[in-house]
């Protein structure tokens, strides 16, 4: 068996994904070739060594001038190679620790613009008032509620879909929902704007009873997180905008919070974060607001010039 079919075995009992198994896999024979170009010689395990790693790590992002992101995978697949030899093959190898990885720009998660969320919001209500059937206005009104526990009140997909009848709680003037599902195990309550709530009012009724999930199909079984994806994805899809996603719904949420004033804590209470600091990602500034910064500064530079 040689090096190659070995490390496959390897990964193949240590890592559950398929995908990752690949992405290592080629990664690694990636490196094998660039090796055997470089040194017009045949890769072998007692050939790895940290200066020509250090070399590819250069030809990564200088010569091929991948991201700092493909380099820094790159580099986890090797370091799972080495370790592979010295598990199996009883190789000394340097450690992985001593190859930098390639620094990365945080980007700002994605959001949607006010422009897109109205068109989301018209698009569900048009959706609403359409229906020309029973059906089809329970999924209509069903749909707009899940998108607008998202939007709104900064839920995640699957909060939305584990949620009962008991976790809603809606008055003429306020409501709340009880996320007992979080990520982490975090139980958190979260208020409900007016539009939410109004959303959610035309959703629930008596065939909702208690310890029935509210999001369902028409068979009445717990709608799954695939089958809400293509939904959204639906959506998507007709109004042209790519980002649309549960993800994106939840990070303009935080955004439209912290844009209004909202303190990071709040909204990291809201969210259900057990960190601050993973609240604040949602504070760094988006293509769009690098726009603005742009003419703003372009609008004083002309009032100096006058």
């Amino acid at each position: 068996m040689n090096w190659m079919d070995g490390f496959a075995e390897w990964l193949d009992e240590r890592v559950a994904a398929e995908k990752t198994i690949d992405a290592y896999l080629s990664d690694v024979s990636l490196y094998a070739r660039w090796f055997e170009q470089v040194n017009d010689c045949e890769f072998t395990p007692e050939l790895m060594n940290s200066t020509d790693v250090r070399h590819y790590r250069s030809y990564t992002l200088e010569t091929e001038r991948k991201s700092p992101a493909t380099w820094n995978r790159r580099r986890a697949s090797l370091g799972m190679l080495c370790s592979y030899f010295e598990a199996e093959l009883a190789l000394k190898i340097f450690s992985m620790k001593r190859i930098p990885r390639a620094e990365e720009v945080t980007q700002a998660p994605r959001w949607l613009t006010d422009a897109d969320r109205r068109k989301v919001l018209r698009v569900l209500e048009m959706d609403v008032n359409a229906a020309n059937t029973p059906l089809r206005r329970e999924r209509a009104i069903r749909d707009q509620a899940m998108v607008g526990l998202m939007l709104f009140a900064g839920l995640r997909i699957s909060e939305v879909l584990g949620l009962l009848r008991e976790d809603i709680e809606i008055t003429e003037r306020k409501g709340l929902v009880r996320v007992r599902s979080g990520k982490g195990g975090v139980f958190r309550v979260v208020p409900l704007s007016k539009t939410v709530r109004e959303m959610l009012s035309d959703h629930l009724s008596d065939r909702f009873r208690a310890g029935e999930f509210i999001f369902c199909d028409q068979n009445g079984e717990k709608i799954t997180p695939r089958a809400a994806q293509k939904r959204l994805q639906a959506l998507s899809e007709r109004l042209g905008m790519p980002e649309l996603s549960p993800h994106a719904l939840r990070h303009t949420s935080a955004k439209s919070m912290l844009d209004a004033g909202a303190k990071l804590t709040e909204v990291q209470k809201i969210l259900g974060h057990k960190r601050v600091t993973t609240t604040t990602r949602y504070v760094q500034p988006g293509m769009g607001d690098l726009e603005e910064a742009v003419e703003r500064g372009e609008r004083v530079a002309v009032r100096f010039e006058d």
